[in-house]
């Protein structure tokens, strides 16, 4: 961060490094960064570490989102999660993450998000057009929102 930083960002950049050091100091900070913000994010689901880490997609051709996940009435939606869900979901729930470490937001990175979401949240999206500039862990990830009962 700047060295111009607010209170709330010295705090927050304090507790960052802290819960980094405790947790995972042999973790890069950005990808540490990227995990923290998703627990913070993900926190009314009440989701253990492993969860959360399956949702982190970060990474090259990530098209702009760092970590997705899916619940359906309040449950955490996984690869064999399927088997569990029920012919009518009362809610479905997507989570997109975008975290960056930087004080501030680049246009592109909306605009990346802007662009790629409809197409992977497409039901009738056509896979082989994506394999080339989507990485294989977003693909399955977007698989689970799409789920057919």
């Amino acid at each position: 961060m700047t060295s111009a930083q607010n209170n709330d960002q010295r705090l927050l950049d304090r507790i960052l490094n802290d819960q980094h050091r405790r947790l995972a100091p042999e973790q890069p900070r950005d990808d540490f960064f990227t995990f923290f913000a998703a627990d913070k994010a993900l926190q009314d689901w009440d989701l253990d570490s492993d969860e959360i880490l399956d949702g982190i997609v970060d990474g090259a051709h990530d098209c702009g989102i760092d970590g997705i996940w899916t619940f359906v009435d309040g449950r955490y939606v996984t690869a064999d999660a399927r088997q569990y869900l029920t012919s009518r979901a009362g809610t479905i729930e997507l989570v997109v993450l975008q975290a960056k470490i930087s004080p501030g937001y680049q246009e592109t990175v909306f605009e990346k998000l802007h662009f790629h979401l409809p197409t992977l949240l497409d039901m009738s999206r056509d896979e082989e057009e994506l394999v080339g500039h989507t990485n294989a862990k977003l693909l399955e990830r977007t698989r689970r929102f799409r789920i057919e009962h």
